[in-house]
Formats: structure tokens, C-alpha cells, sequence
């Protein structure tokens, strides 16, 4: 048969703290974009749930996240 695996995310639980931006631009959310390389979105121990997970076998995996992947720098949580 075939093996579907579904990964729900928790992105609020384990994550670092978000910047506020230090001016709200209209049409922008309060967060401040960070490129420290040690903030997580997951935590240690999801992430390692996660590369665990797909290691496994599945024809089709759906991973679901409550934020957004690809945003464009509009201030609002993403990853």
C-alpha cells in the first residue's frame, strides 16, 4: 500500500522571541527580520523529531506549518 505521512509543526512552542521593528510601516506586521544564525523555530527537540520523521518511509509527506514559508519581508511571522 501506499504510506502518507503528515508533520504538523509546532512553531510558537519552542521558538526564540521575536524582534519588534522599531517603526510600523503601513501594510506591515511589528516584527523586525533577525539573522541570528541561533534562534529557532522548532527547538532542539523538534527538530530532531522532524529529521527523525523524515527519515521514515512515505510516497507522499505533507508538512504543515502555521506560518508562512516564503514571504516576501512584510513583517509578520515567518520563517
Amino acid at each position: 500500500g501506499r504510506r502518507v505521512q503528515v508533520l504538523l509543526l509546532d512553531t510558537r512552542w519552542f521558538r526564540s522571541s521575536l524582534d519588534v521593528a522599531p517603526v510600523r510601516e503601513p501594510g506591515h506586521g511589528p516584527y523586525a527580520p533577525s539573522d541570528d544564525a541561533t534562534r529557532t523555530m522548532l527547538g532542539d527537540a523538534q527538530w530532531t523529531w522532524l529529521t527523525e520523521s523524515l527519515r521514515r518511509p512515505a510516497q507522499l509527506r505533507l508538512l504543515v506549518s502555521s506560518i508562512q514559508l516564503l514571504p516576501t519581508g512584510h513583517g509578520w511571522e515567518c520563517w
